[in-house]
């Protein structure tokens, strides 16, 4: 009786830890292995502003555009749930604005809203701002939110979003002069939060770009092997973007996540173009001028 019992329970396991590699299977390509996932929740982190403004455009032209994922809170695909059909969807469950407690996310939702979603959810994320002040809350948020995640009652996948950024002088720093000045130390920051990500059971985790692909592969080897997904961060010249995405790609990025570099740009229309040609770089391994060129935008970079 007790060794048939253990067998129902493996199998029972077994079935969930299948269900949650298919949920993180559903955020990746299917022939590369990659993953371009477009962030849309700064439509509460900073407001509707720019290119959100008209979210429904913003996510029409993600997914038009073969975006793998799209990141957001729970509003989003609650009320654009056949526009966000068939691809993944990942539930931010941490928030800030941004105001003077913008390095200090919150708790907002729960894992159930994936686990349970009619949406179809792939996975939840958390926001940890290592060196921040309330460091160690969103440090707990993080833990306990991995450790629920694995829940055999739940097995929903966990992004991490793992930045370095701390007060300086009564002011936001995001460490830009150190990754200007000494990219080494820049990084040692980013090896650091990436490696707390993997420690706490994320499953995926997002990472500033450290200013170069030797610096960044350095990242990619303190992730216990899992996904590492650069972030896009501000809204940069394209062929920049581009540049930095390429070289997280050669260090072994397993993708990219695009926030403002494509809803800031000055039209839907030409957002989707920085996402066909970010397309070819993480799914098929184009230069960035190659890639740029193919879509009709002109590179300027190296």
């Amino acid at each position: 009786m007790a060794s048939e019992t253990a067998e129902v329970c493996q199998h029972d396991d077994s079935v969930a830890q299948s269900g949650k590699q298919e949920r993180l299977s559903s955020i990746f390509n299917e022939q590369s292995n990659n993953t371009i996932i477009v962030a849309l929740d700064d439509s509460s982190i900073t407001g509707p502003e720019h290119g959100l403004r008209d979210m429904e455009g913003a996510v029409r032209t993600a997914v038009e555009h073969e975006a793998d994922a799209i990141l957001g809170f729970y509003g989003l695909f609650k009320n654009y749930p056949r526009l966000t059909e068939g691809t993944a969807g990942i539930l931010n469950l941490t928030l800030s604005t941004g105001g003077p407690d913008h390095l200090s996310k919150v708790l907002i939702g729960r894992v159930e809203q994936v686990a349970n979603s009619e949406f179809g959810l792939a996975a939840a994320s958390v926001h940890v701002n290592t060196t921040s002040p309330n460091e160690r809350t969103m440090l707990g948020i993080l833990g306990l939110t991995a450790a629920y995640c694995d829940d055999p009652e739940v097995r929903v996948p966990l992004l991490a979003h793992m930045y370095p950024r701390r007060i300086k002088d009564g002011h936001e720093d995001h460490y830009d002069t150190l990754k200007a000045e000494e990219p080494e130390e820049y990084a040692k920051l980013v090896r650091h939060a990436a490696r707390i990500a993997a420690d706490l059971g994320a499953d995926i985790i997002k990472v500033p770009f450290t200013g170069s692909a030797e610096t960044f592969q350095t990242v990619v080897e303190s992730a216990y092997g899992l996904p590492v997904v650069m972030a896009g961060g501000p809204k940069i010249h394209v062929p920049e973007f581009m540049h930095n995405a390429h070289a997280a790609m050669e260090a072994g990025a397993r993708g990219i996540a695009v926030g403002r570099n494509f809803f800031e740009q000055e039209s839907h229309h030409e957002g989707g173009l920085v996402l066909s040609a970010l397309h070819r770089i993480v799914h098929s391994d184009y230069t960035p001028q190659d890639a740029l060129g193919e879509v009709g935008l002109i590179y300027t970079g190296e």
